[in-house]
């Protein structure tokens, strides 16, 4: 596009040139012409003026001739300014054409792995092994492990460099991964939840520490894998009202708390970023924090893990669906989104089958080189591409989905009661 930006800019310089050129020679032609015609009329004439008529005509050539050098001179200024403006216009192209390069390969490379995720770590680890990266520049990683069953992986993203790479803003996006939580009783279900509590304090703290909050729960509570949101909406303590209307009964220091489920554009008709604008504006919260069904790359993921991030959220992203994001942006306020993942798309769930599979065979054959090499490899696209023509590629969840929800539901209004 560059090239043939300045291939036309200098095609103009040239044909303009040309017409300088032209009318230049017409000119000097002319000139030429009338003053040599004077010349023999006046010497022609028998009389006392020939010397001066062409002393006068002589010098009225040489003023022309004067003239025409002034305009070789503006000429030669124009063509210089030309030059210098082709730079001046290159140069903002140069920054136009790695500006729009850079960012069109970016949403190439998102594009091109598909991350179908909505989870920072797993994309970073997608983009590691399509890459053969150990690490990637502007993403920071840390991991703690609060017990057998409990693991926190916090997920730093610094510069554009590592947002280019797996397609997520700047920010902080921790993971809460909890094994078991199907089967899990009370007591795991509470170490879950305070330890959601703790992470999540850090990140409202790091914003607001008395502040009215806003918690929202998205989602389609007639539908059980999107239904987490309005469930845990229902299970937060709400304390606005009681603070504006009956003070005298809670304690000093006590955050405001407000809550809704805003329903999905299905049944509404309206966005949900503009019933959320309307709110915002109305209360004047100092803090959002949202609620979501997430779509993962792994079965294992499924309503055991806890996603938390201070850079908003975009509903339906991760199913291919998707909605205008809800951050700082487009609210004004800081935006904390929440998101565990209730499904995944078919093609993960051949693909996992699939290394399942591979690793049972390994067990019984010991040794084989091409079921480790089709191990190493993510067949994802591939299974994709066969899926999706036939509209086989489904968005899937478990069976127990019901009883997953139920305890992810505990384990997040707990967190978010007892850390705002």
């Amino acid at each position: 596009m560059r090239e043939a930006i300045q291939v036309s800019f200098w095609k103009n310089i040239w044909s303009n040139l040309l017409q300088f050129t032209v009318i230049i020679k017409n000119l000097i032609a002319k000139i030429i012409i009338n003053n040599f015609l004077y010349l023999v009329v006046a010497t022609s004439k028998i009389n006392g003026n020939k010397v001066r008529l062409l002393q006068s005509h002589s010098l009225s050539l040489v003023w022309s001739l004067r003239d025409t050098s002034k305009l070789f001179i503006i000429i030669f200024i124009i063509i210089c300014i030309s030059i210098k403006l082709n730079k001046f216009v290159q140069n903002i192209l140069d920054r136009k054409c790695l500006d729009k390069k850079s960012k069109r390969l970016s949403k190439e490379l998102i594009n091109l792995f598909n991350f179908r995720t909505d989870l920072a770590s797993e994309r970073r680890d997608i983009y590691q092994k399509a890459n053969n990266l150990e690490k990637i520049d502007g993403i920071e990683t840390d991991e703690e492990e609060i017990d057998e069953n409990i693991k926190v992986e916090r997920v730093k993203i610094t510069n554009e460099n590592g947002q280019n790479a797996i397609g997520k803003p700047i920010g902080n996006y921790i993971t809460i991964d909890i094994k078991k939580l199907k089967i899990a009783q009370e007591e795991e279900l509470q170490k879950s939840a305070d330890t959601l509590a703790n992470e999540l304090r850090k990140v409202i703290d790091a914003h607001d520490k008395s502040g009215e909050i806003l918690v929202v729960g998205l989602g389609n509570v007639y539908v059980t894998p999107d239904s987490l949101g309005p469930k845990v909406v229902n299970e937060i303590e709400v304390t606005r009202h009681i603070i504006n209307y009956l003070p005298q009964y809670v304690n000093e220091g006590t955050r405001m708390v407000s809550a809704i489920a805003p329903g999905v554009l299905g049944t509404t008709g309206i966005e949900t970023v503009e019933i959320l604008k309307g709110i915002v504006d109305n209360i004047h919260p100092k803090m959002v924090i949202v609620i979501d069904a997430l779509a993962s790359r792994s079965i294992e993921r499924i309503s055991s893990t806890v996603q938390l991030s201070d850079t908003g959220i975009v509903p339906g992203a991760g199913v291919g669906n998707t909605r205008n994001e809800l951050s700082q942006k487009t609210l004004g306020i800081p935006v904390i989104a929440i998101g565990i993942p209730t499904v995944v798309e078919t093609a993960v769930l051949v693909n996992d089958c699939l290394d399942i599979f591979i690793e049972k065979l390994q067990d019984e054959a010991k040794s084989n080189n091409y079921l480790n090499q089709l191990k190493e490899e993510d067949n994802y696209e591939e299974i994709k591409e066969v899926l999706n023509p036939r509209d086989y590629n489904l968005i899937v969840t478990p069976k127990e989905i019901d009883g997953l929800i139920e305890n992810m539901k505990e384990v997040v209004s707990r967190g978010i009661n007892a850390a705002v």
